[in-house]
């Protein structure tokens, strides 16, 4: 089966992020295929505003550890931006995260079903929740925590989760630039399309149309956020959006903003 990470690397609104309040750890070569990142904060930190948070197509476990007590969410998803809150408790808290591609977070759970709406990691990882707690809640720093986590996580690991219908799906919808009909990807699996919608969704969680249309939102932003120079225009007949209009609108509606506007905010501290 394809290693779907050496093709597709999925990134957040500003993928050069290197600050106190949010970090990204790569994981090590064995659990790179399942992890996009670790992630959370240098040190202890309070009443922050996070940025944008735009369609990654990850999910995340998230922790925060303040001195009395922790919390924890799953974040699935994502099929909008938004710009999330800002923390209103003086109390200090770290966080610490791990980021699971589109495709991986079901090898890790004890009955992989990403289509539970529930925000409570342990209502879909059981197992893993509370060894990745226990684990990372005796660590001080994010490397520490990294550490702590690869451990468990390669433990926990089970690839046969991973449907290979899917993953074949989801190897020809990244390499079609995520521009492809749900039945071309039905006739490449063998399936019909129901059984496909129904594959995606214990997987993923989404259904492959949105997927698809997520993953062709994403390649277009990787390809303007990290300077490959490509033009509006020319954007529109790769990734095959109707026009120009079809591609701004659909990235608004994904981004809050235009691509200008998207670089500019990526640049707007350096």
């Amino acid at each position: 089966m394809t290693d779907l990470s050496k093709i597709y690397m999925p990134i957040t609104a500003d993928p050069f992020e290197n600050s106190d309040s949010y970090t990204e750890i790569m994981p090590s070569a064995p659990l790179r295929p399942y992890i996009r990142c670790f992630w959370g904060t240098k040190r202890p930190v309070k009443q922050r505003s996070l940025g944008i948070v735009i369609p990654d197509t990850c999910m995340d476990i998230i922790f925060h550890f303040y001195e009395e007590g922790s919390t924890s969410f799953f974040c699935h998803i994502d099929e909008t931006a938004h710009l999330p809150s800002s923390n209103r408790d003086t109390a200090e808290y770290s966080t610490f995260a791990v980021r699971f591609y589109p495709w991986s977070a079901a090898a890790f759970a004890k009955y992989p079903d990403m289509s539970i709406p529930t925000e409570r990691p342990e209502d879909i990882f059981p197992n893993l929740t509370g060894r990745l707690y226990e684990a990372v809640s005796r660590e001080s720093t994010l490397t520490g925590r990294s550490k702590a986590a690869e451990a468990v996580l390669y433990d926990l690991l089970r690839p046969e989760n991973q449907s290979d219908d899917v993953m074949n799906a989801l190897y020809l919808a990244i390499i079609s630039g995520g521009n492809i009909k749900i039945s071309d990807l039905a006739a490449y699996t063998a399936l019909s399309p129901r059984t496909l919608q129904r594959k995606f969704a214990l997987q993923t969680g989404m259904s492959p149309k949105v997927l698809c249309d997520l993953i062709r939102y994403q390649l277009l932003w990787q390809e303007i956020a990290l300077g490959n120079g490509i033009s509006i225009l020319d954007a529109v007949e790769k990734y095959g959006y109707y026009d120009q209009s079809h591609l701004l609108g659909d990235f608004r509606k994904r981004h809050l903003m235009t691509p200008a506007e998207a670089v500019k905010y990526l640049h707007r501290s350096r």
